[in-house]
């Protein structure tokens, strides 16, 4: 794993996030943040609260197990990311998790030891957004464009001249 990761601009404007904010509160859009740092190269993570309280933010008090679980419950409900169960473990899954560290160097890293959410949950999680990513001109797209992307943009425009 990492010893961090990037947190994307794009999320400052995410419809999702802003809304997990104004119905769950700051402490619910603090934590989905604050998992960021942790995931494998697979966009995973253990999702045990207890676990999650120790390794993320062991000195707030406020912070309590039952907060993490609160948040991770309405982070799952909005699909910002999969809280799942496999053999009796919890675990996260951010699905989007390539798109939002495009510089990483994921091939420098152990391969996760974390399984895979099962296919029910992420073919569940893929279809409403399916919707927000084809419509077109929408802001989420605009915001989830890469540098190498519009880079790639800029010399087909070149070529063509």
């Amino acid at each position: 794993m990492a010893r961090g990761r990037m947190l994307n601009q794009s999320y400052s404007e995410d419809k999702l996030l802003a809304e997990l904010v104004d119905e769950s509160g700051t402490s619910a859009a603090l934590i989905y943040l604050g998992l960021i740092p942790f995931q494998d190269r697979e966009g995973r993570l253990h999702g045990d609260p207890r676990v999650l309280k120790g390794r993320c933010w062991p000195r707030a008090d406020s912070i309590t197990t039952d907060t993490i679980r609160a948040a991770l419950e309405a982070c799952s409900e909005k699909q910002l990311l999969i809280w799942y169960e496999v053999e009796g473990e919890r675990y996260v899954c951010f699905p989007n998790f390539g798109k939002n560290q495009p510089n990483a160097q994921l091939s420098r890293e152990a391969a996760s030891t974390i399984p895979p959410p099962p296919a029910d949950l992420t073919e569940r999680w893929r279809k409403p957004r399916m919707e927000v990513l084809d419509a077109p001109a929408s802001s989420y797209m605009q915001s989830h464009v890469t540098d190498t992307q519009l880079d790639a943009e800029e010399k087909r425009r070149e070529v063509k001249r």
